[in-house]
């Protein structure tokens, strides 16, 4: 019954992923979990966080199938026992988490602010320990409840999964000590984190109304299978469909395209470019902000590049992406694997700047694909940008629905954390833009695949863009003070 109550917790923890409006199912999520702790006085906690962990792993992460097949010629079976391996393995994380809760917890008595404290120390250590898979922390459950996530202002998403953990210690205080006091908290919780949230919801809409600049900015979606889109054959045919779309949104100040939209190498390959430049029949003042797989001067290989094109059909600046995805973009050990599978594997080179992409009319930065998992891309250089980019290519993980849920909500977190507007131009996924209040514009929503739309060109830094370096020292000083506590206590008793 103990292990049942764990994967109940575990299956509840992930549903949201799947189904965003279940939202609420997390305030209470983690209450079979901790009941089966305190029922059977920490029995196997170990074993039970693990279970919890690898189902959270699993649960979100499955998605990392469809990669593997397409960048591998492994048999299904073998994909599918490595990524289990790689889940049973990273989740001792989780085991390992809740027996340092058992060390801080006095005396066997629930504390909801100690437990809710280690959730967040387990995803800030995963973060940066386990940065490689940024999937999965507890706060992305909570973005169609808009006023509740405003907070990540101020501590990102870590501070959402904080208030989601503390909700649900305080309804199991409620029901394990049948003290009704402990009500009264946690509508007072409700009440501080909502009316922050509408505070901050109202603030940015009486904003809109400022004498901000405006842009008109063209988005652009496609949807090209994975294997199709990168046949040779098949080049023309994509630069004649991003034409035709660029076409629909010719009055634009700035088109934006899906990551690698073009599929031949803008940099060295002239012929392509130049169809590419010639076809284009829009504004003299149009600005394109275009991807494509490119090489550069004295490097091997190609990196996940970002172009901007001037209204003369010229490059004037280039962003090549900085976080590779592993076992997608970049190969770890590939020579080992090589000679081991009989498979050949090719990686793709890291870039090492941010870019600030400049016109007469803003400043912006890019991010690429599974950037907009990691807050510290959004917040580098806050004072230097309006607004921020996002291009994506989310086919190579086929129609699966977690991955392209849990990027929009990271497009969703990085708009509140940075108080900017986030645009996202994608294939095979979600795109639109989100305000800074949160709020989104859905293209999937929209009758074409291509949206034209007005935003703010400004931007200011918030309290989280200035100080997220100190979070991680304010854990830790918490972290410290928590242990002394707990070595007095024990001197003294």
């Amino acid at each position: 019954m103990s292990i049942f109550l764990v994967i109940v917790s575990g299956s509840l923890i992930v549903l949201p992923f799947f189904l965003p409006d279940l939202f609420f199912i997390s305030w209470i999520a983690f209450i079979p979990f901790l009941y089966s702790l305190y029922s059977t006085d920490f029995k196997n906690a170990f074993i039970k966080g693990w279970l919890l962990g690898t189902m959270i792993m699993a649960g979100v992460g499955y998605s990392l199938y469809n990669p593997l097949k397409l960048s591998t010629d492994f048999n299904p079976f073998v994909i599918i026992l490595i990524i289990s391996l790689i889940f049973i393995v990273f989740a001792f994380v989780y085991g390992l988490w809740i027996k340092f809760y058992q060390f801080l917890e006095l005396n066997n008595t629930f504390n909801p602010f100690i437990f809710s404290f280690s959730w967040v120390l387990l995803e800030y250590f995963r973060y940066i320990f386990l940065g490689f898979y940024p999937l999965g922390f507890l706060g992305y459950t909570q973005t169609r409840f808009i006023q509740f996530i405003q907070i990540a202002d101020l501590g990102g998403v870590f501070l959402v999964s904080f208030a989601v953990v503390l909700l649900n210690s305080f309804i199991f205080k409620l029901i394990y000590d049948k003290k009704y006091y402990h009500f009264i908290t946690i509508i007072l919780l409700f009440a501080l984190v909502f009316g922050y949230g509408t505070y901050r919801i109202n603030y940015f809409d009486n904003s809109k109304t400022n004498n901000s600049s405006y842009i008109k900015v063209g988005i652009i979606q496609t949807n090209l299978n994975q294997n199709e889109k990168w046949l040779s054959s098949n080049i023309e045919n994509n630069i004649d469909l991003i034409i035709k779309s660029i076409e629909l949104l010719g009055d634009s100040d700035l088109i934006i395209t899906p990551e690698s939209a073009l599929t031949f190498d803008f940099s060295k390959d002239s012929k392509y470019r130049n169809d590419f430049l010639a076809g284009i029949k829009t504004n003299q003042d149009t600005y394109y902000q275009v991807g494509s797989l490119a090489k550069r001067a004295d490097y091997q290989g190609k990196f996940n590049s970002s172009f901007l094109i001037d209204p003369q059909k010229e490059i004037i600046a280039r962003y090549d992406k900085n976080k590779l995805v592993l076992f997608g973009e970049k190969v770890v050990f590939k020579d080992l694997l090589a000679r081991y599978t009989n498979s050949s594997f090719s990686s793709l080179n890291e870039g090492n700047d941010v870019t600030i992409f400049k016109s007469p009319f803003a400043t912006w930065k890019v991010l690429i694909c599974s950037e907009i998992l990691y807050p510290e891309y959004s917040i580098k250089k806050p004072k230097e940008f309006d607004f921020i980019i996002n291009q994506s290519n989310e086919a190579w993980f086929g129609n699966n629905p977690t991955i392209k849920a849990e990027m929009w909500s990271a497009g969703i977190f990085r708009a509140i954390e940075s108080r900017t507007t986030i645009l996202r131009a994608g294939n095979y996924t979600h795109a639109g833009l989100v305000y800074p209040s949160g709020e989104g514009l859905n293209i999937k929503d929209q009758p074409q695949k291509q949206l034209e739309i007005e935003i703010r060109a400004d931007n200011k830094p918030t309290f989280y863009q200035r100080y997220s370096s100190i979070f991680g020292v304010i854990l830790a000083i918490i972290l410290t003070l928590l242990i002394i506590f707990k070595y007095l206590y024990r001197q003294n008793n």
